[in-house]
């Protein structure tokens, strides 16, 4: 009897558990799928840097690759890790075209890829880019740019592969050699966007003539902000590149950019209520504080406190040098003369420069 009870414990166990799921029973192991779904596309993608041609690439310049890799799969171009690496790097200044051919692969294929290299470092672009710091949101644009007029040249089976952004884990990138995994993996894709590069190798070349640099060097100035950019200013930042109309949005704010650079801040009049209290302040001490703000709840108010956001009555006012976002909004109704969006775009500039010298 008692076997029989114990056998009728484990069967009513065993279905409990079917009737929980195999998610639950398998918890462990679901959480962990994902990783392990994305390896061999972590180790294709890494492995195609066997095919680089560049040399003298420091050992962050994989990471800002699969940063700039991750800004084009957003913009909707799914473009080789490697192309992106060789491409990136040249332009940022962190590696140099090889003296001799050093790629895995075809050998020819190497050699007209190392000549491509050569003839792009030799543009103005990248000439006078590897100078900058540019933030990697800039680069993966710029690259969408130049490489936006390859993708329609490629084979039909590289054209449609699906764009998929890469993890950026510096752990999962140390663990795989890329001439180990050149021989697990094929290429492709990759030897298809080389191959079709080299193929039309005046696509990219006149992409990256036809970038203004000045532009670029305006847009540059505002890298000090947050590091991170939306999907929509990514895709608008990618629009304004792209425009022809991009020259004369730089001309037209810059000569705004005079007027507003001479407007100054200056110290107004004070005035002064009762006890000397000239103003409200986010800095003061304790003694002065707005008493309102007592009606917080404890938890309110020592976040507010902790965050800076609670408001003191001072005796004279103060000038705070922090940074902050300034949000610009100009009009764009048809009452504006010229091209509205020229205007509207070369004002936004002129105005976010001044803005970023205060």
């Amino acid at each position: 009897m008692a076997d029989d009870d114990q056998r009728e414990g484990e069967e009513a166990g065993a279905s409990k558990a079917a009737a929980d799921g195999p998610d639950r029973a398998n918890e462990g192991e679901g959480e962990s799928r994902t990783p392990r779904e994305l390896l061999p596309i972590l180790e294709r993608q890494v492995a195609g840097l066997a095919l680089s041609e560049l040399e003298g690439v420091g050992p962050m310049a994989l990471m800002r690759a699969v940063a700039w890799h991750n800004v084009l799969a957003r913009l909707g171009l799914s473009v080789p890790l490697v192309v992106v690496h060789d491409i990136g790097c040249l332009m940022c200044g962190l590696g140099r075209p090889a003296q001799v051919s050093q790629g895995a692969g075809d050998p020819r294929l190497g050699e007209a890829w190392r000549q491509l290299l050569v003839e792009l470092s030799e543009t103005e672009l990248m000439r006078m880019a590897a100078a900058w710091k540019h933030r990697d949101p800039m680069v993966g644009v710029v690259l969408a740019r130049i490489l936006a007029s390859v993708n329609p040249q490629l084979p039909e089976e590289a054209r449609v592969v699906r764009p998929q952004e890469l993890p950026v884990d510096v752990v999962q990138y140390a663990r795989i050699d890329p001439r180990s995994a050149f021989t697990r993996y094929e290429q492709d894709q990759a030897v298809a966007w080389i191959r079709t590069m080299c193929t039309h190798r005046l696509l990219p070349i006149l992409e990256t003539e036809q970038i203004d640099v000045d532009a670029l060097r305006l847009l540059g100035l505002f890298r000090a902000g947050a590091s991170g950019v939306g999907g929509v200013d990514l895709a608008d930042l990618y629009n304004v590149i792209l425009s022809p109309q991009l020259a004369d949005v730089i001309d037209f704010s810059l000569e705004l950019l005079p007027s507003l650079l001479e407007v100054r801040r200056e110290m107004g009049q004070q005035t002064f209520g009762i006890d000397g209290i000239a103003s409200i302040e986010r800095v003061g001490h304790i003694d002065n504080l707005v008493l309102t703000q007592l009606a917080y709840d404890d938890e309110v108010f020592e976040q507010k406190f902790v965050d800076r956001e609670l408001f003191y009555y001072t005796h004279e006012k103060q000038y705070e040098n922090e940074r902050r976002v300034h949000y610009v909004l100009v009009d764009g109704s048809a009452s504006m003369r010229g091209v509205r969006e020229v205007f509207a775009r070369g004002l936004a500039l002129a105005l976010c420069k001044r803005l970023a010298l205060l």
